[in-house]
């Protein structure tokens, strides 16, 4: 398998998931993020994956101007007090750095030990998706709505105008759709 992060890219990614992530109960580490992150970028086969690869460019050399070093030159503390200090509040170029936290947040909770260190339950092995019999119901089966179905916007039905109708706007012949 190929490599989506140039080997900086990668490490600026890790550098900056194990200031994110410390004291999180997921215990991913970032080494683990950064390699979830790359695996999503190569099986996405996504055409704006050079934003993810910008982006960590990015925060990897605007730390020359404030430290005078590249960010995963930094050490451990330098690396959590300019988060604490740029990414939060942050304007301008930092806010745009500041974006690198849904990298990680989708390379952490990506990762395959994160839903049981949540207390994540995956739907179907939910209680109220098991029949009775404990055997998994058929896709559908005793799903009760939600708000989701409320919130779907409605089929429009569309009539045509008729002739001096107040609807219809001047000089066309359009239809009109009504809610």
């Amino acid at each position: 398998m190929g490599r989506a992060l140039a080997d900086a890219e990668w490490r600026t990614l890790a550098n900056v998931a194990e200031v994110l992530l410390e004291g999180s109960p997921l215990g991913v580490k970032p080494q683990q993020v950064a390699d979830g992150v790359e695996r999503f970028l190569l099986n996405g086969r996504s055409r704006k994956a050079w934003r993810c690869r910008a982006l960590l460019t990015l925060l990897e050399h605007a730390t020359l101007v404030t430290h005078g070093r590249a960010f995963s030159r930094l050490s451990h503390a330098e690396r959590r007090q300019l988060v604490e200090d740029r990414f939060i509040g942050g304007v301008g170029v930092w806010a745009l750095c500041a974006k690198v936290r849904y990298l990680v947040l989708m390379g952490a909770y990506g990762h395959e030990d994160a839903p049981a260190a949540t207390g994540f339950i995956p739907l179907e092995s939910r209680a109220r998706f098991q029949s009775r019999a404990g055997a998994t119901p058929e896709p559908g089966a005793n799903v009760t709505p939600s708000l989701l179905h409320a919130l779907r916007p409605r089929p429009s039905v569309v009539t045509p105008l008729e002739h001096g109708d107040a609807a219809k706007q001047p000089g066309t012949d359009r239809e009109r759709t009504v809610a």
